[in-house]
């Protein structure tokens, strides 16, 4: 058993999105993201109203675990429209001296496989993740 792992915590910063799918009437979205890590540890950044290249820039932190998702979404009255998920395994590094995993890096944006809300899947998310 690796006790130091289960002692560590991940920062995830979502800087922001670009070009987004315009989900609404107007030819918008009120984008916002759901973090998970692990499977029960989430949190969720602001909707940030009639903007396709969202910029964020809110940090979570977590205990470490190392699946990674991030699921982002259009804000609306009734149900909310999936803009896409990113999913990815954050490697635990032993390495002190070089704690970035990933520094601003663009995470293509994907559809679920064999669902509905395979269609209209655009743009990236903007991500930082730290080991600390």
């Amino acid at each position: 058993v690796n006790y130091m792992a289960e002692q560590r915590q991940v920062s995830i910063t979502i800087h922001g999105g670009v070009n987004l799918a315009a989900k609404d009437i107007d030819g918008t979205s009120d984008p916002y993201v759901v973090v998970t890590v692990g499977v029960d540890q989430s949190a969720k950044t602001k909707i940030i109203k009639n903007e396709l290249n969202p910029v964020w820039d809110e940090t979570f932190q977590f205990p470490y675990a190392s699946k990674l998702k991030l699921e982002c979404w259009d804000k609306d009255l009734i149900y909310d429209d999936f803009l896409g998920v990113v999913d990815f395994t954050i490697p635990n590094t032993n390495d002190e001296d070089s704690p970035v995993i990933y520094d601003h890096h663009h995470f293509e944006l994907q559809a679920i496989t064999g669902s509905k809300e395979d269609s209209d899947i655009s743009g990236h998310l903007i991500v930082s993740v730290i080991l600390l």
